[in-house]
């Protein structure tokens, strides 16, 4: 057997498994716009003990020498290699799948959040983090995408999703030293093919054999497609609620009775009109791209993927001049081996391959291509990853706060799914918080605070869009009542913030034992109720269940009564009123006191002062006696102004030890041990009879005495 020398050949491989004595017989490589590619070959060697492993993961790039004096490389990595045939003494035959850079990024899957980039610097930031060389030819602008997730999918996926949303597609460019993925949204960013752009048409002979050796086309053929015809997206947004953002797009995919088919979609995942608007466009685009391409086969190896051409004498004048760009491309190469004994590998290498076995045609590729003047987008099939069922998160926020919020009660979250979160404000997106009740100013309104572990469920899965559904505890934030013992008890109950303690909270609680029931409400410092019609607590139920009510005021109680009245009713019991200083009471209007039983009210230490500015004072009992005494001090009635009328039915007594006044019907009686009148200017005795009498002697003197 002649010694195998790779570098004899014109196709060959290179790379880091350019030390190993292999020679490729046969190869199928493809390439996609938007899509990684790859290569499946067949080699042999002569080298018995070949470590498969040694090529495993090792760059392996497919040349081949072409008739104009280049090369075409096709560069890749052995991601799988394997034996086929082994012959002892004779060649060994293995074979090999290459696969280019972004291929590895199907090999890793990640949870990450993007904030505040456009999906291009997300695309490139996963790129970089991968060691992907990228470039980047777009024309376009991106909105800047608030929240984006990669949730559970490989970065392949994940990067391809975002550019079929946006219509921005890639190739692989192997021209420089290392081989780039070009970044595109438009024909203006694909260069021409190498060498002669301009390709002539040639059909293959009646045998199917190549007419012609030089680089040309020998086969063309339109391919046309029906297509919906009109993309309608919409949307909602709660930060702008009563925006209509439906979105539409139309182009003609024909003239036929089913073209104009809609594809309508909801939701479209964006919250501005104007984003709706491109997202309709570019799937519009995808369907009208997918109406009508081309097919072609050609022996020119510079035909490559991502690259444009023109066609001459083409089968259809209307193509000729026209620039087409390529979409797909699969090219199959066959190696001549000359000598060496490989003739019976050839068959069963066709067969696995798809290649044919003709001497005469080493190298073709089939294509598919369209004209460079409509605008390509590749159709969304990256499905969206989808979030199922519910998960947890816990409330972050800045250093030092316990409540963190924004105008709409949002809050921020940490995932435990999210490995590079710094559990702070920035961690993700704000989240809307689920309540009960929500309406224009009014609703119910709760803010767990940072800490707190949340459940979390995503709109239509979206794990783009969380939503905070409720709470849960967990062993660090345990329930406030000590369970199962006081499993009777439910109700609510807070924490003061900042810098409150167990000890320091609003509660409302509601005991349901049985024979012990209990609603306590309890409010750290104020307490306010406000009524705005009636409100009436009953204590005991009728008369089924006897009740208390005990009211402790630490410190100052106010009830006012702005209008209406004031009433206060003991229907059973008596009411015990005890004020430790001083009572004040001041009516503007009259006052009324009924009492059925006795009136006792006692001054244990002080004075009683009844002043009336402005008015009478009576006192009248219509039975009975009334009594005053004054064991201790003096007893003085002053009248300043107006006259004192005394009037008794029988008669009016003062009496000091043996001395007394006493009127009645029949008379004034004086008496006393001593009587004493004196007036200073003239005193007046008159009656119809006057006696005067002294047991012992009777004196009267005068500067003048008459007696008539």
């Amino acid at each position: 057997m002649a010694d195998l020398v790779p570098q004899n050949f014109p196709v060959r491989l290179e790379g880091d498994v350019s030390q190993h004595k292999i020679v490729p017989i046969g190869a199928v490589v493809r390439e996609c716009l938007g899509r990684p590619g790859g290569a499946e070959l067949e080699f042999v060697t002569d080298q018995a003990d070949l470590d498969m492993n040694a090529l495993l993961g090792k760059s392996m790039h497919l040349v081949l020498d072409t008739p104009d004096g280049t090369t075409r490389a096709f560069r890749g990595f052995c991601v799988e290699v394997f034996l086929i045939d082994a012959h002892p003494g004779e060649l060994m035959h293995y074979g090999a799948t290459l696969r280019p850079w972004p291929w590895f990024l199907g090999r890793t899957t990640d949870c990450r959040i993007f904030q505040e980039m456009t999906a291009v610097d997300i695309i490139k930031a996963v790129l970089a983090d991968a060691g992907v060389p990228a470039q980047d030819r777009l024309g376009g602008s991106y909105r800047t995408r608030e929240y984006c997730t990669q949730y559970r999918e490989t970065a392949l996926d994940f990067i391809h999703r975002l550019m079929e949303e946006e219509g921005i597609y890639y190739y692989m460019d192997s021209d420089g030293a290392e081989e780039q993925m070009i970044l595109c949204d438009a024909a203006t960013a694909h260069p021409q093919i190498d060498g002669e752009s301009t390709l002539r048409f040639v059909p293959l002979d009646a045998d199917g054999s190549l007419r012609v050796q030089f680089e040309h086309l020998f086969h063309w053929a339109v391919r046309r497609r029906v297509r919906s015809g009109r993309v309608v997206l919409d949307d909602y947004n709660y930060e702008s609620s009563t925006v209509d953002l439906v979105a539409k797009s139309e182009i003609a995919t024909g003239d036929h009775p089913h073209a104009g088919y809609e594809l309508y979609d909801y939701p479209g995942r964006y919250g501005i009109a104007d984003d709706g608007d491109h997202y309709a466009r570019v799937r519009m685009e995808a369907e009208a791209a997918a109406h009508r391409n081309w097919h072609g086969r050609s022996n020119a190896p510079h035909i490559v993927t991502g690259r444009l051409f023109k066609i001459e004498e083409s089968p259809d004048p209307a193509d000729d001049g026209a620039e087409f760009m390529v979409t797909e491309a699969t090219h199959h190469v066959l190696q001549d081996l000359g000598q060496l004994p490989v003739e019976e590998l050839l068959p069963g290498m066709a067969r696995r391959l798809g290649l044919a076995s003709s001497e005469e045609d080493p190298y073709h590729v089939s294509f598919l291509a369209m004209r460079a003047d409509t605008t390509y987008r590749r159709p969304a099939t990256t499905p969206l990853p989808r979030v199922a069922g519910v998960q947890t998160a816990v409330v972050t926020g800045p250093s030092g706060e316990e409540i963190y919020t924004d105008n709409q009660g949002r809050i921020r979250l940490q995932f435990h799914w999210d490995r590079l979160g710094k559990t702070d404000e920035n961690s993700t997106r704000w989240v809307r918080v689920m309540t009960p009740s929500a309406g224009a100013g009014w609703g119910m309104i709760h803010i767990p605070r940072i800490g707190q572990e949340v459940v979390v469920q995503y709109e239509e899965g979206d794990p783009d869009r969380p939503l905070v559904v409720g709470m849960v505890y967990n062993d660090a934030k345990k329930q406030p009542y000590g369970l199962p013992d006081e499993k009777n008890l439910s109700g609510f109950k807070s924490r003061s913030t900042k810098g409150g303690t167990k000890e320091n909270y609003n509660e409302l609680v509601f005991d349901d034992t049985k024979d012990a029931e209990q609603v306590r409400l309890h409010a750290e410092r104020d307490y306010l109720q406000v009524v705005e019609n009636d409100a009436t607590i009953e204590v005991g139920f009728l008369d089924k269940d006897p009740g208390d009510m005990s009211l402790t005021v630490h410190r100052n109680l106010k009830e006012i009564v702005k209008t209406g009245d004031h009433t206060f009713r003991v229907e059973t019991g008596s009411q015990d009123l005890f004020v430790k200083t001083d009572k004040s009471e001041k009516i503007e209007g009259k006052s009324d006191c009924v009492v059925t039983g006795n009136v006792t009210e006692t001054v244990e230490q002080g004075n009683v002062t009844r002043t009336v500015q402005s008015g009478d004072v009576k006192h009248e009992v219509q039975m009975g006696n009334v009594e005053e005494e004054l064991q201790m001090g003096n007893y003085s009635q002053k009248l300043a102004l107006g006259k004192a009328t005394h009037e008794a039915m029988q008669s009016i007594e003062l009496k000091v030890g043996t001395s007394s006044v006493k009127i009645d019907q029949s008379g004034v009686t004086i008496k006393g041990i001593m009587i004493r009148i004196e007036a200073d200017a003239m005193l007046q005795a008159k009656g119809t009879m006057t006696d005067i009498k002294g047991n012992a002697m009777v004196i009267i003197k005068g500067g003048v005495t008459l007696i008539n």
